[in-house]
């Protein structure tokens, strides 16, 4: 499993962003801020990463598609929960759709699944959350 996870850190909630960072790192995962898709491209043609994580209230749609395009696992966090915007995301080939805010240990299983080859991976899942 490839436990590094390049993350795209916005400019204006780096704060928020990087607090995730060193529980990322407790949890056996190399977590890798970034600030812009460009630098994002620019290392996924250096290593594979287990995954890329993005918000799309910071990254445009065109982005994160440039992104998928590489063939790297994405996993899209979005706010509100939108089943709508889920599953379009999901469509394009985003490895997993997280609506926040998100508990860690939610987001750390979710990452370990996307990094261990599952895709198509939802939180909440909402046919889980139907189905209750």
């Amino acid at each position: 499993m490839n436990r590094s996870i390049i993350w795209v850190v916005s400019k204006n909630d780096r704060r928020g962003d990087r607090s995730r960072l060193p529980r990322l790192r407790a949890a056996r995962f190399l977590p890798v801020p970034v600030e812009s898709i460009d630098v994002t491209l620019h290392l996924l043609r250096q290593f594979q990463a287990g995954a890329v994580v993005v918000r799309t209230a910071t990254t445009a749609w065109n982005e994160c598609m440039r992104l998928v395009a590489t063939g790297s696992p994405v996993v899209v966090l979005v706010a509100p929960a939108d089943s709508t915007l889920m599953d379009r995301y999901l469509a394009a080939g985003c490895a997993a759709v997280i609506a926040e805010p998100c508990p860690f240990e939610n987001l750390q299983a979710v990452l370990q699944r996307v990094a261990s080859g599952e895709r198509q991976v939802r939180w909440p899942d909402t046919s889980i959350a139907q189905a209750g």
